[in-house]
């Protein structure tokens, strides 16, 4: 019996190591998603496009889930002209943070460039 207590006990120790590395990766992969996303913003506000995009896509990979990011995506490809990735990236944003204003007045501006009146509307209805 106290062999095997001392076998869990081993077996433990290195099983919650590998837990607490993995739930600090977490938190590392999002604060390094923000230092991304700053640094895409950066070049987004300055009509560095192309290295908006890298850096948010970066951000993105980092945190997939995150509307301010998804938002900030959707922005870099409206401004580039791919209007229906935009769409996609700002319905995502709305889809995981339901009251983002933002995010809602993009995809309406992205729905009415496309001749979405009526959904467009919808959108700017639930701001």
């Amino acid at each position: 019996m106290r062999n095997i207590i001392i076998m869990l006990l081993v077996s433990f120790s290195f099983i919650l190591p590998g837990c607490a590395s993995w739930l600090s990766k977490g938190k590392v992969d999002k604060e390094r998603a923000a230092l991304h996303l700053q640094i895409g913003t950066g070049y987004l506000s300055q009509g560095m496009y192309p290295q908006a995009m890298s850096e948010l896509l970066k951000a993105e990979q980092l945190d997939p889930t995150s509307p301010l990011i998804l938002n900030n995506v959707g922005l870099s490809y409206f401004v580039r002209g791919k209007t229906k990735q935009a769409e996609g990236k700002f319905r995502l944003a709305v889809k995981n943070d339901s009251n983002y204003s933002d995010a809602k007045n993009n995809l309406a501006r992205v729905l009415l460039d496309q001749g979405k009146t009526e959904e467009a509307v919808k959108w700017l209805h639930s701001v």
